[in-house]
């Protein structure tokens, strides 16, 4: 919408500029959004005109360092079992599993005598591995328990954040369906399969809010993206904060700087076939009765975006 200029939001029907969207985050007026996008922007009132327009972008030269490839655990097969598995854990079709599969993006692995699942890619910058039946591994100083692994930084050799996991996959395609973690990447494809846009769409999973890596940008540039942010409720952890949301507002802005077109759908409103609030794609793939009569026709439409 707008060259991909504007926010929608699919739950309410509303339609945002970007100092809009930053007002609807930070609980702000109008005013105090726009002045505060302004500041962000770097852009001083009446810098730039008609007579003086604000100059072309142009990429940061990135300054590569040299470093090694983070150490990753003993990656292995994944077999039909399991892969059955995994789809029934996440009410996942059978075939979003195995095209995630074939594609080289998920692997079997054994870790803290638990069978699990992992997504990485043939990069190897990062990885992310969760425990088959669904459960969480115990900590050691904690009550708490870790639902995902991922590799560390350890000396030389550390991940890059930043580095979408499957963007290799998307040379040659036009369409990005962009989401946040391993299992909505799964949740891709599932809509993916659906849609049947498998040699049109490709998935490509951030791990965690960081900012695209730089690196990663012009493989992206000029492509057709839609983002599928997490609907995150605020926590005591993160203030009056919305992670999911913030991160896909800073993601938007760098595709759009490289020349893609851009929208974001949104989860807001929709409920589990459990009750829980929906959060991100894979959630949507689970609706309950009353919401998935609603959703019916984007269930099937939700990876056609033109």
């Amino acid at each position: 919408m707008n060259e991909g200029r504007l926010f929608h939001d699919f739950a309410s029907g509303e339609t945002m500029d970007a100092p809009a969207l930053l007002g609807k985050m930070e609980d702000m007026d109008a005013r105090a959004a726009a002045k505060l996008f302004i500041e962000l922007a770097g852009i001083r009132p009446g810098e730039w005109s008609a007579s003086n327009p604000r100059p072309a972008y142009v990429p940061p030269v990135v300054k590569e360092e040299p470093h090694e490839k983070p150490i990753l655990p003993n990656l292995g097969p994944f077999s039909e079992t399991e892969r059955q598995a995994l789809a029934d854990l996440r009410g996942l079709s059978l075939e979003a599993v195995n095209m995630t599969y074939r594609r080289g993006l998920l692997h079997g692995l054994w870790w803290r005598g638990s069978r699990a699942w992992a997504i990485t890619d043939r990069e190897r910058w990062n990885c992310q591995w969760r425990r088959l039946d669904g459960e969480r591994w115990e900590r050691n100083d904690s009550e708490h328990k870790f639902k995902s692994w991922g590799v560390k930084r350890q000396g030389a050799a550390r991940p890059r954040p930043g580095w979408p996991v499957g963007i290799t996959e998307t040379v040659g395609v036009s369409h990005v369906a962009f989401v946040e973690g391993g299992p909505d990447l799964l949740a891709a494809f599932h809509f993916i399969h659906l849609a049947r846009r498998g040699g049109i769409v490709a998935p490509v999973a951030m791990f965690g809010t960081s900012r695209i890596d730089a690196l990663a940008l012009p493989m992206l540039a000029g492509k057709r993206i839609r983002l599928f942010c997490h609907a995150d409720e605020a926590s005591l952890e993160a203030g009056t904060k919305r992670p999911g949301l913030e991160a896909a507002a800073r993601w938007q802005e760098q595709l759009l700087a490289v020349g893609c077109i851009v929208d974001t759908w949104d989860f807001s409103g929709l409920a589990r076939h459990d009750g829980a609030p929906v959060a991100d794609l894979c959630d949507y793939a689970n609706l309950c009765a009353e919401d998935y009569e609603r959703e019916k026709a984007n269930l099937d439409s939700i990876m056609i975006f033109e």
